[in-house]
């Protein structure tokens, strides 16, 4: 939950508000572009910005994401990441809920 803390794998997607997350997937090819949206439960963008980076994920690629709960309330949302190369587009979409506890 803080910000120093090391991140950890989790099942689980339901999070509290001072919790943060990190998205990652894995690049199946050469990425030439990436951007990750923040999106309410019926898939409208929200105005909280997100910056993507790839990572050496010991020697696999990844595109990822990190998120501070902090400014959301709670309830379902959507981080959409995508990634392009080529001729070919990639997004991948994974649902978190924001709740008072777990």
């Amino acid at each position: 939950s803080a910000a120093a803390s090391a991140y950890r794998p989790l099942a689980a997607f339901q999070f509290r508000r001072t919790e943060r997350v990190r998205i990652e997937w894995p690049a199946l090819q050469a990425v030439e572009s990436h951007q990750a949206r923040l999106l309410d439960r019926t898939g409208k963008p929200i105005a909280i910005p997100l910056t993507t980076a790839m990572r050496d994920n010991g020697g696999t690629q990844t595109v990822g994401t990190d998120l501070n709960l902090a400014p959301l309330s709670n309830g379902d949302y959507l981080i959409e990441v995508t990634a392009k190369g080529g001729d070919k587009t990639d997004t991948q979409v994974v649902a978190i809920r924001v709740a008072m506890a777990r």
